[in-house]
């Protein structure tokens, strides 16, 4: 009993409390991991910002450089270009979806929610 460090069911005595009956560090304690768990900078987002955010030559960045480079073949009328940067500043159009109603299995509710 007591200050028993395998038995997390029990708080350890300290001048201190450090953590719960659970075993779980105290909010504001100054033990523990205080940074949190690292962030992962492996992932393709992570890893196509910062691509992204490298300067050329030129003075701008990668992403400066493709964001011009959309812009000038939206001017030249290139569809897929235009359709990507009315996606991003406007959003996707909606889409419809129609259903019918004898493929439904019978027995159920169905709600439609509309956002």
């Amino acid at each position: 009993m007591g200050n028993n460090p395998t038995n997390p069911t029990k708080a350890v005595k300290n001048t201190a409390i450090t953590r719960t009956k659970k075993g779980q560090f105290v909010k504001g304690n100054k033990e523990g991991n205080r940074n949190g768990r690292p962030k992962k900078s492996n992932s393709v987002s992570d890893l196509l910002r910062s691509k992204g955010d490298e300067v050329q030559e030129d003075g701008r960045t990668k992403l400066q450089a493709v964001i011009e480079t959309l812009y000038e073949r939206a001017g030249e009328g290139e569809l897929k270009a235009i359709d990507m940067i009315f996606d991003r500043l406007e959003g996707k159009p909606a889409q419809k979806l129609e259903v019918e109603e004898t493929l439904l299995p019978t027995g159920f509710d169905i709600e439609i929610i509309k956002n």
